[in-house]
């Protein structure tokens, strides 16, 4: 799809730091003109005991000295990142989800919303505010979640938010979470929508081919 559609599409692509080649894999990722970035995910073991044992300390030296930009989904479990993000300082690190429990909602689902925003301390952290309706209790406009995202964007502003959908496990209509942020969040004028909507993501991924979700 990236293929055909270059100024609508893009890759972040799924990584095994334990192929025989990673490394060379590594040096070579963002020779595709499709790819953006790496996606790894912690969610279940082993994967989760990477994120302590060391054992991928090479992998985000590497990213930060190729400047491949990481989205790291750590869901109830942000706390790990932390070291990440202060041991490489030029590392793009995009978080998922807001980092909630993938399976909760309400302030189950943002335990560590704390955590999260005194991680904004590191500014090449950068937040998916991303199937936010799925983390909420209530039907459109999701009122319950406001509190949280309001706090994600205290911490971090718009150039540091970016949304996203994830149809695959959204459980309200597209256009719903889209006008969340569209249309239901009074605190976001129309800079930070522009912002959050399409120019951090671009920015951060270093996409020249920009498209605003409000467009």
């Amino acid at each position: 799809i990236a293929k055909r559609y270059p100024e609508r599409f893009a890759v972040v692509g799924r990584f095994n730091p334990k192929a025989p080649d990673a490394s060379a894999q590594l040096d070579g990722w963002l020779k595709d003109p499709h790819m953006l970035g790496v996606r790894m995910s912690f969610h279940t073991k082993p994967y989760s005991d990477w994120l302590d044992d060391g054992s991928l300390d090479w992998f985000w030296a590497k990213c930060e000295r190729n400047k491949i930009p990481v989205v790291a989904l750590v869901p109830g479990m942000i706390r790990k990142l932390f070291a990440v993000a202060e041991r490489h300082p030029d590392l793009k690190i995009l978080i998922p989800h807001m980092a909630c429990v993938l399976d909760a909602k309400g302030a189950e689902a943002f335990r560590d919303i704390e955590e999260l925003a005194a991680l904004a301390r590191h500014p090449n952290v950068v937040v998916n505010v991303s199937s936010a309706p799925c983390f909420s209790k209530e039907p459109y406009p999701f009122r319950d979640v406001e509190p949280y995202l309001r706090r994600i964007y205290d911490a971090y502003g718009p150039q540091r938010m970016l949304w996203g959908a994830d149809l695959s496990r959204l459980t309200s209509t597209y256009r719903e979470c889209l006008e969340q942020f569209s249309r239901g969040l009074d605190f976001l004028s129309a800079s930070d929508k522009e912002w959050i909507l399409g120019k951090t993501l671009a920015e951060v991924l270093n996409w020249p081919e920009p498209r605003s979700a409000l467009r």
